[in-house]
């Protein structure tokens, strides 16, 4: 039998931050913080927070919790079920995160073509090619005013703003949130609870100085053998801690 989203033991459901009125569930495609975790460690049992992230897509959500001993833990999935469990270490994110715009590439380039179109006809009409006609011409430029209008519109109602938490040091991005359209304020709202209480929190590598990298590079490798990060995001992590070593 499938585990239920919300677990009895966490606080109450009035306690959930920025969720959405879509039968409190919406879709998963908030969270983008990597593959499945192998291998994770058992998650803590006191939480001190939890936030649910709404979507267009009723059905699905993904729930984010925070225990108080410094992990993150976010679920996606339904009242009939947990498709999907990442555990994820906080004690190395930084606290000051990053927003980012995100567009559909597929209608940018079906925009630009549009658009790119447009002198192109200008250009024929003006030297007066043989064999093409005004008309013809004229068709062309609706054509492509229409096109660049429809792509533009659909630029401008698929565009996510992401916010991003990195590492302390190896400023290696670990945990993405993505506002869907309409939600910007539940997400905004949502990366500040994670800030504040990445500031607030009492977890803790326990060591200085080059400790502190040390520590922090091992997290690293923890994340990339858990597949929240790549191998490649995590050597350019390790290359900027090593820097600092010297």
């Amino acid at each position: 039998m499938k585990q239920a989203l919300i677990d009895a033991d966490l606080e109450s459901p009035d306690a959930l931050v920025g969720a959405e009125d879509h039968d409190d569930y919406a879709a998963a495609e908030h969270i983008s913080i990597g593959e499945d975790l192998s291998a994770a460690p058992e998650p803590p049992g006191q939480v001190s927070w939890r936030g649910l992230l709404a979507g267009p897509i009723p059905g699905k959500s993904t729930e984010i919790a925070y225990f108080r001993e410094g992990w993150l833990r976010l679920r996606t999935g339904s009242r009939d079920g947990v498709e999907s469990e990442q555990l994820v270490e906080v004690g190395f994110l930084d606290p000051k995160f990053t927003r980012r715009w995100h567009f559909n590439s597929l209608w940018l380039k079906a925009s630009a073509l549009g658009l790119g179109c447009l002198p192109i006809i200008w250009l024929l009409d003006t030297l007066g090619i043989p064999g093409v006609s005004p008309d013809a011409l004229a068709l062309s430029a609706i054509a492509a005013v229409i096109t660049a209008s429809l792509s533009l519109t659909m630029v401008i109602r698929g565009a996510r703003r992401r916010v991003v938490f990195v590492t302390r040091n190896g400023r290696v991005p670990t945990l993405t949130l993505t506002a869907m359209p309409g939600q910007r304020a539940s997400v905004n709202q949502i990366a500040k609870e994670i800030a504040d209480l990445l500031t607030n929190s009492t977890a803790s590598t326990g060591a200085q100085g080059a400790g502190q990298l040390r520590a922090e590079m091992q997290g690293h490798y923890r994340l990339r053998d858990a597949g929240v990060i790549t191998a490649e995001l995590c050597d350019k992590g390790t290359r900027r801690i090593l820097t600092q070593f010297g």
